[in-house]
């Protein structure tokens, strides 16, 4: 798979409030509509990861992930 850097200015409070959405919603739907949320989930937790792995970001897991 292809990478690409990108610069984006991200909400991480937002985003973690996205993510916890996202959940919420899924938890009455279909298999079919669950998988297609994961992968919102999953590119969500890219974001974060990605966030907290790169040393040149300085953010801390806390700032990311709120905890």
């Amino acid at each position: 798979m292809p990478k690409v850097k990108m610069m984006l200015e991200i909400d991480f409070v937002q985003l973690q409030k996205m993510k916890t959405d996202v959940l919420l919603i899924s938890s009455g739907l279909t298999n079919t509509e669950k998988e297609i949320l994961s992968s919102v989930v999953s590119l969500i937790e890219k974001l974060q990861d990605q966030a907290i792995d790169n040393p040149q970001n300085n953010f801390t897991s806390k700032q990311v992930l709120g905890v």
